[in-house]
């Protein structure tokens, strides 16, 4: 009788803790790293935070193999290129706030995915701004998707889906590791 019992137990032990292993990554998933907030497009665009707001840019190597970050540890351990010149800093703000829009949908073709990378916006005030960006191509024209989300987020699920075309020619120029065409 002990022994039914004893199994019973362990089976309702098994369940919880599976049970609290989904309800973990759950939370690590949707929930850890979301800041409530406006993104930096929201910023950008209201002129909250302007490019004197702005001390340095990080272009950041994203290989979507490894994983996504979801933590400034996981962000720490990648490898990255600092900008602080205020041309460049000036030329992306201007590219993030006058050309970001939501996002078309495709007519045509499916959109291929050429590179992943992220861009981390470092403010004066000692907060950060995380932008994810895919290059991608369809309908014969380069793009650049963006998931942009509120300060000091760390979970790129939070973001929201944004396009911009001119900022591939900025990539392009500013990215080391991405090596695509030439986009005219």
């Amino acid at each position: 009788m002990f022994y039914k019992h004893s199994k019973n137990i362990l089976i309702c032990f098994g369940v919880l803790a599976v049970l609290l292993v989904v309800a973990y990554f759950a939370y690590l998933t949707f929930f850890a790293g979301v800041y409530p907030g406006p993104s930096l497009i929201e910023e950008l665009q209201s002129g909250s935070i302007t490019s004197a707001g702005i001390t340095s840019i990080e272009i950041i190597r994203f290989d979507v193999r490894k994983g996504w970050p979801f933590s400034e540890e996981d962000y720490d351990r990648m490898t990255g290129k600092k900008i602080t010149s205020r041309n460049t800093i000036a030329e992306l703000v201007r590219i993030l706030r006058h050309s970001t829009s939501d996002v078309p949908s495709p007519r045509s073709e499916h959109p291929f995915v050429l590179y992943y990378g992220i861009i981390r916006v470092d403010l004066v005030n000692g907060g950060h701004y995380y932008v994810f960006y895919q290059i991608m191509h369809y309908d014969r024209n380069y793009y650049t998707h963006i998931l942009t989300s509120s300060k000091g987020s760390t979970n790129p699920n939070a973001g929201t889906l944004m396009a911009n075309r001119p900022l591939v020619n900025f990539l392009q120029e500013h990215d080391p590791w991405y090596r695509g065409d030439v986009v005219h």
